[in-house]
Formats: C-alpha cells, sequence, structure tokens
C-alpha cells in the first residue's frame, strides 16, 4: 500500500505576519457581558465582522486553515469569556455536505 505524506513546515514562523493578524483579530471578539459590538480594544467591532476579517487573513496571507483553526481553539481555552463570539469562527471550519 502506498501512503501519501504531507510535508508540513513551522507555519506560525513562515507567514508571522498573518499569523499575527490574526491573533490580532481574535483579539477583537466581543466579550460576553460587555453587548455584542463592544470589543476590548476598538468600539463597534461585531463578531460578524471579525468573521470576515479572519476569512480575508486566510486567503490573502494563504494560512493554513487547519492551524487557523487551532489558533482558534486555543484562543478559545485562553479567553472564554470571548468563546460563545469564537464559535461563530468555528463554523468556518465545517465541511460541506
Amino acid at each position: 500500500t502506498q501512503k501519501y505524506v504531507q510535508r508540513k513546515f513551522n507555519l506560525v514562523r513562515e507567514e508571522s505576519e498573518g499569523y499575527s493578524k490574526l491573533a490580532t483579530e481574535l483579539a477583537e471578539l466581543p466579550a460576553v457581558g460587555h453587548g455584542a459590538a463592544v470589543t476590548a480594544t476598538r468600539a463597534g467591532r461585531s463578531s460578524a465582522e471579525v468573521v470576515r476579517n479572519v476569512q480575508s487573513l486566510i486567503g490573502y496571507f494563504d494560512l493554513d486553515p487547519n492551524r487557523v483553526c487551532d489558533v482558534v481553539l486555543t484562543f478559545c481555552e485562553s479567553a472564554p469569556a470571548r468563546t460563545p463570539a469564537a464559535l461563530s469562527l468555528l463554523e468556518l471550519f465545517q465541511p460541506t455536505a
């Protein structure tokens, strides 16, 4: 039998600008109890806008979607107050039927 092996590199190092902008966008997610449109650094950012920006970052910097999903899950662990808003990001990674 033949096995397909995909070579993976340290994508965080290779696309450092893209992943740093991803981290910045994740920090913009609204926290529970602060209203749907209020974020930590800029007022008026909704979770839908952050999701659109993350989609743009994935495309523009050619970020690995699996790695982005891992970063989002890690962010949910470290910022539980922002987890409900981050769940809309996880919908991007569900396979279509």
